[in-house]
């Protein structure tokens, strides 16, 4: 049987990881815009490159060296011209008889030494078991919280609101009628997000409390 050559990108397997053959994305490095490759080519070329990155995804690097082929599957006007990515060390244009002889010798190393190669390549994952257990992250995250807490926070949210409607309607002293005692209060519990009854059902709450907590709560 005839040798047949194929093309292969250099430094393909620096640039793109894959377990298996023909993913359905390839990973385009920004770099490329500043490599010597994308400088030195015309247009075609650069379109090119492009296109056989996606062919060596789908061959495992293994792009067969017929530009007819290469001109039907990704859809060029012309036949492409390979000497630009060749001048630039893009590509390379490999026997197959050489390259299955090239794998064979590192397919020959010892199988120690392809472990340890193997676990080089793996990277610690930066999260741990823990980080997906709900339970502890409930744990974690659980605040008690009281009803004086959210009573607190109403009348503090009400008593604001009331002061900056009295502040307005002493601004207007003189200027017109004014509103009810009824009116100012439903509209400083619109504004504190707060029901009429919310309002003043925390107003009687801010009553019953001690002394000394009404005191702080005011300071």
């Amino acid at each position: 049987m005839a040798n047949q050559e194929f093309i292969r990108i250099v430094n393909w397997e620096r640039f793109q990881h894959y377990k298996d053959r023909n993913p359905p994305w390839i990973k385009l490095h920004r770099e490329i815009l500043t490599s010597r490759t994308w400088a030195s080519s015309d247009d075609a070329s650069r379109v090119l490159a492009i296109a056989l990155m996606m062919l060596a995804a789908l061959t495992g690097n293994k792009i067969p060296f017929d530009a007819a082929y290469i001109r039907r599957v990704a859809y060029l006007n012309q036949d492409p011209d390979f000497s630009e990515l060749l001048a630039a060390e893009f590509i390379e244009i490999v026997d197959s008889s050489l390259a299955d002889a090239s794998k064979s010798h590192r397919n020959a190393r010892p199988e120690t030494e392809e472990e340890t190669e193997a676990e080089a390549e793996i990277e610690p994952s930066p999260f741990s078991s823990k980080d997906f257990d709900l339970s502890l992250q409930k744990k974690k995250n659980k605040t008690e919280f009281f009803q004086t807490d959210f009573d607190d926070r109403d009348r503090r949210e009400l008593g604001k609101a009331l002061r900056d409607i009295h502040l307005r309607l002493k601004a207007r002293l003189g200027s017109g009628s004014y509103p009810t005692d009824e009116q100012v209060f439903a509209e400083a519990c619109e504004i504190a997000g707060i029901s009429v009854a919310r309002g003043i059902q925390v107003q009687e709450r801010g009553r019953e409390w001690p002394q000394a907590q009404t005191q702080g709560g005011s300071a």
